[in-house]
C-alpha cells in the first residue's frame, strides 16, 4: 500500500481500495453529502480522516499491518520508528511489532509532551535514537508543523530522519502555495513521504461506489477540483 512519486502497480491500487473501504466501514473516513467539516485551514470539506476510529485491537492491527506492509516494500533503510505523541506512539509500537513478521526487528520511540523530571526522566520514550536511521510514522499531514517538530526532535537526539510514513494524504494545496502539505514538508526537510492511501484513492473508491455514494462522490469531485493538487 504505497503512494509515492512512481506509478502504482495494479495490485497496489487494489490494496489501497481495500484500505479505503475498510477505513470507511470503521468510520475513520467520514463522508458527507455536503462540505461541512471545518478543517484547520478553515476550508469546508466533504470528508474527514480520523485515525482515532481504529479503536479496537483488530482495527489497530489492520491499520498497522498496512503500515508494516508499506514500509517493508518501501525504499527506506531504517533502524527505528518514531511516533509523535500522542497518536503516533501506538502506531510506532504496533507497527514495529508487526514488522517482525517480515523478519525486521526495529526499535520504536515517541516523545513526551512534557519532559519527565523523575524516574528515567527526559522527553523520550523508547529506544535511543542516537545514530538510528528513523522513519516518522503518523496518521496524516495537515500543515506539516508536527512533522517538522518530529524531524527536529530526532535530530536533537542524535538520530537521522530518513522518511515519513502516513496513513492518508489529502493531496490538497496549502493556503498560500500550489504545493500540498506533504509536498511542502518533503521540499523543506528533504526526505521522502509515503502514504497508505490518498484523496485520489478515495475519489476512485467513490467513483466505483456511485450507486451508494452519489452525492458524496459529487461533493468530493468539486472539492478536489477546487483545492486538490495535480
Amino acid at each position: 500500500m504505497i503512494f509515492s512519486e512512481r506509478k502504482a502497480t495494479k495490485m497496489e491500487v487494489l490494496e489501497r481500495m481495500g484500505f479505503i473501504k475498510f477505513a470507511v466501514e470503521c468510520g475513520a473516513i467520514q463522508l458527507l453529502k455536503k462540505p461541512t467539516f471545518t478543517l484547520k485551514s478553515g476550508r469546508k470539506s466533504p470528508y474527514f480522516f480520523n485515525s482515532g476510529a481504529f479503536s479496537t485491537g483488530y482495527k489497530m492491527w489492520s491499520l498497522c499491518q498496512a503500515y508494516a506492509n508499506m514500509l517493508c516494500n518501501s525504499r527506506f533503510k531504517f533502524d527505528s520508528l518514531f511516533g509523535p505523541a500522542y497518536k503516533g506512539s501506538s502506531l510506532a509500537s504496533v507497527t514495529a511489532a508487526l514488522l517482525t513478521d517480515y523478519d525486521m526487528d526495529v526499535g520504536f520511540a515517541s516523545n513526551r509532551k512534557e519532559a519527565k523530571d523523575h524516574g528515567e526522566g527526559g522527553d523520550l520514550i523508547g529506544i535511543s535514537l542516537k545514530k538510528k536511521r528513523t522513519v516518522i510514522i503518523d496518521d496524516v499531514i495537515t500543515d506539516g508543523q508536527a512533522k517538522d517538530d518530529a524531524y527536529r526532535f530526532i535530530c536533537a537526539h542524535g538520530g537521522k530522519p530518513v522518511g515519513i510514513a502516513i496513513a492518508f494524504d489529502r493531496q490538497e494545496r496549502g493556503i498560500t502555495t500550489e504545493l500540498s502539505a506533504s509536498q511542502e514538508i518533503k521540499h523543506k526537510l528533504g526526505i521522502p513521504i509515503i502514504s497508505i492511501a490518498c484523496a485520489e484513492d478515495l475519489l476512485l473508491y467513490l467513483l466505483r461506489e456511485q450507486e451508494q455514494y452519489p452525492q458524496e462522490f459529487a461533493a468530493l469531485t468539486r472539492y478536489q477540483a477546487e483545492y486538490g493538487v495535480a
